[in-house]
């Protein structure tokens, strides 16, 4: 962890600004003084530098862990913070839109990717069945909707996980998939 990298003394450290604090896409780097000051005046740091509108998304951003509200402001936090309770509630309303051939299934959130590798929390997925010519043709009306909405398909089963979607836009994905219903 970033904390612990700094505790430890590293002159440098770097990390992702969308992966590790839920900003914008940005390199973020943090040491000591002396070490930033001789990377700003590498010929690479003028292309490599933040853009304002970045700038601006990764200050609001980290303004949010100033004022403690991280985990109710930022959706990254919102989403790996929601309660199992909650995702299994948000996981029903949507299976009961598809119908039969829907149901609730324990799964697996991956967190992250290269700045969390294999970091996972546990979800319930709606897992949508029918056979495989059935769940592909599915899973393709959803992403060619209006609003598309993409799951991944394992084991001839479409998965939908309710923890990637924030609670505000649960009417978007039900409308989808009533419409895929029909």
């Amino acid at each position: 962890m970033v904390q612990q990298s700094v505790k430890a003394g590293a002159a440098l450290t770097f990390f992702s600004g969308d992966k590790l604090v839920g900003g914008p896409q940005a390199g973020i780097i943090v040491g000591g003084k002396q070490y930033i000051d001789k990377l700003k005046r590498h010929p690479l740091a003028r292309a490599v530098r933040i853009d304002k509108s970045r700038l601006a998304g990764l200050a609001a951003t980290l303004v949010h862990y100033l004022k403690g509200e991280a985990t109710i402001k930022i959706p990254l936090w919102r989403m790996i913070t929601a309660t199992l309770e909650d995702v299994v509630k948000r996981a029903g309303r949507w299976a009961q839109a598809l119908g039969p051939v829907a149901r609730v299934i324990p799964g697996e959130t991956m967190v992250g990717g290269g700045s969390l590798p294999g970091g996972s929390l546990p979800t319930r997925v709606v897992a949508i069945g029918g056979g495989k010519s059935a769940v592909r043709a599915i899973g393709e009306r959803l992403r060619h909707g209006e609003m598309p909405v993409v799951g991944r398909i394992s084991e001839d089963k479409l998965l939908l996980d309710p923890r990637t979607v924030l609670p505000e836009e649960d009417s978007i994905v039900l409308q989808a998939l009533r419409e895929v219903a029909q």
